[in-house]
């Protein structure tokens, strides 16, 4: 994504992820699970406990937990998971997704203008993350790469205000894709 990009002097030493930062707010999603040609749906609740500490559920409709987990600093801790879940290779997709999805602050190795926008490159946890922010400033994608492309696709969709109406995950390599809607 950055091979045809020329890197540019840029004073931001860090970037804010302006989604899921009110500590007051719980954030309560619709959310569908396309995995290897499943579906599967449920409510997805998202608590910010104090800074890189989030508590999450996923439930039924009809109030049935199928995970909680917590992230603290980067590290998950999974209290609750259904049967149907309790897979190794979900459980590390989730995590993973998550926590790209809460990472609230980046320490930008490189800057690319591009016409519509910047991208930052920044790197957590030993993964190299892209954020493409939009004209207005407005943060609408991040990126996660590996050595040659990229892996993890979050879009942020009918943002405003720090909170995104609609999120979009999705991998490159794998069949997965997740959405949530904002639920009122």
């Amino acid at each position: 994504m950055t091979r045809d990009l020329s890197p540019v002097h840029s004073e931001v030493d860090l970037i804010k992820n302006p989604y899921f930062t009110s500590s007051v707010d719980d954030y309560v999603y619709k959310m569908s699970l396309q995995a290897y040609g499943k579906n599967m749906g449920g409510v997805l609740v998202i608590k910010n406990l104090g800074v890189e500490h989030y508590r999450l559920a996923l439930m039924t409709e009809f109030g049935s937990t199928l995970v909680d987990m917590e992230l603290l600093d980067g590290t998950f801790t999974v209290h609750t998971v259904s049967d149907e879940l309790d897979k190794k290779v979900i459980l590390n997709t989730l995590k993973n997704d998550f926590a790209l999805l809460l990472t609230q602050n980046y320490v930008p190795i490189k800057v690319f203008a591009q016409e519509d926008g910047v991208l930052y490159q920044a790197s957590v946890n030993k993964k190299t993350n892209l954020l493409r922010f939009d004209s207005k400033g407005q943060l609408f994608e991040i990126i996660q790469t590996g050595l040659v492309k990229e892996k993890v696709f979050i879009t942020f969709l009918e943002a405003e205000e720090g909170v995104a109406r609609k999120i979009l995950i999705d991998h490159a390599n794998r069949k997965v894709s997740f959405e949530l809607k904002k639920l009122q």
